[in-house]
């Protein structure tokens, strides 16, 4: 992996591509839990089903099993993935379970407390386009920054690895630059 001061790892915002991620995973993990209330939950008083003892652990045991463990381990959660977005140290390491943790501890304040406008305000006004999940765990989300070539002027996506080391070849002319 790449050594590299902070300066030289400066994501964009992405906004639309992290919001687009976290309604893809929030959107894939409510399903799972109004089909698994229905399918094991038994009818109450309210004309709605309930899922009460042992088998309510299993809704909670799958978030932790699909948000922290697959950012833990893969740097990307489904929604990630499907977005060109990872999650990496502030140096461009992979990040640890802990990290990927404490990350998705901030979502119960960041995104249901306030609807996300905690994770958007805190996004927008950091220098390093983190939410404070991120700056607890010292995180970053990288993917779909952009550079212009200085030689040609043509418009590149760069890649997570041309985001970590903050230089990139132009395909068009093949001129060698840093972000």
């Amino acid at each position: 992996m790449y050594r590299l001061t902070m300066s030289k790892l400066t994501p964009q915002p992405n906004l639309k591509l992290r919001i687009a991620a976290t309604i893809i995973d929030y959107g894939i993990y409510m399903t799972f839990w109004v089909w698994y209330v229905y399918q094991f939950g038994n009818p109450n008083d309210k004309g709605g089903y309930s899922v009460t003892g042992w088998p309510a652990l299993i809704l909670f045991s799958t978030w932790f099993l699909y948000f922290p463990i697959m950012e833990g381990f893969k740097g990307q959660t489904i929604g990630h993935l499907l977005c060109g977005l990872k999650v990496v140290t502030l140096s461009g390491k992979s990040i640890s379970l802990g990290q990927a943790l404490v990350r998705r501890i901030a979502d119960s304040f960041e995104l249901f407390g306030t609807f996300g406008l905690i994770a958007f305000l805190t996004v927008r006004n950091t220098n390093m386009n983190q939410r404070v999940g991120d700056l607890w765990a010292k995180t970053i989300v990288i993917g779909g920054e952009t550079a212009r070539c200085s030689n040609c002027g043509a418009e590149l996506s760069l890649t997570f690895e041309e985001t970590i080391k903050g230089s990139f070849e132009c395909p068009e002319c093949s001129t060698k630059q840093e972000k």
